[in-house]
């Protein structure tokens, strides 16, 4: 249970970065067009919830988070952009320290000062997600083998008593159909093999109109 003083709650939202084409030197690969659009989706949907959000955005700093980030800051006014080395893209085999770092750095019960509910943004990518989400929920790494949808949302609670509910994972309503992509173009071949039910044709909707995450 969490210290008698805490009481406040912190939601998370961790935002998958939009598409992109492989280069080297990675950290440097930007947003296609394609990943521009999904994006301005993910900050348009965000906005219509209506949140007061911190305003810190925590982001990873390698360009193509970094434009995400400045993308969706648009839509919500007020937001500070914060980068972070620590939420890179991480390996099983190669980031273990840094990883555990960024957890230790970034996912804790609220402090004694915060009387209220926060809304909080984060912009990375997908391994970091899956590592942040299996930590938290305290199962093996490598257990969440769910893939992540380029712009998709997953959000994550932590009331006083320190538990942790994953109340979303990979949420993408938010996003119109053509605009879904589930890897960049080096691994095309996993949009096919592992989002062939996900990319299926359907038919045309009533409305067009912008849905809310979560919603």
């Amino acid at each position: 249970m969490g210290p008698a003083n805490v009481t406040g709650t912190r939601v998370i939202f961790f935002i998958r970065h939009g598409h992109y084409e492989f280069s080297e030197p990675e950290e440097y690969i930007a947003l296609t067009d394609l990943g521009k659009k999904q994006m301005e989706a993910v900050g348009l949907g965000l906005s219509l919830l209506k949140y007061r959000w911190n305003r810190a955005f925590l982001h990873s700093s390698k360009l193509r988070t970094q434009q995400a980030a400045e993308i969706i800051a648009k839509h919500i006014p007020g937001l500070i952009l914060k980068p972070s080395h620590l939420i890179w893209s991480c390996s099983y085999d190669n980031d273990s320290e840094r990883r555990q770092e960024a957890f230790k750095e970034y996912i804790f019960r609220a402090s004694p000062r915060q009387n209220r509910t926060s809304y909080e943004l984060v912009m990375t990518h997908s391994s970091v997600i899956r590592y942040f989400v299996e930590r938290s929920l305290q199962v093996t790494y490598g257990t969440i083998a769910l893939p992540l949808i380029h712009g998709s949302i997953t959000r994550i609670e932590i009331p006083p008593d320190g538990r942790v509910i994953l109340r979303e994972f990979g949420e993408y309503s938010h996003m119109p159909r053509e605009l879904l992509s589930l890897s960049n173009a080096k691994w095309r071949a996993a949009d096919n093999s592992m989002g062939a039910a996900l990319f299926a044709p359907l038919p045309e909707p009533n409305s067009t109109a912008p849905v809310p995450i979560g919603g």
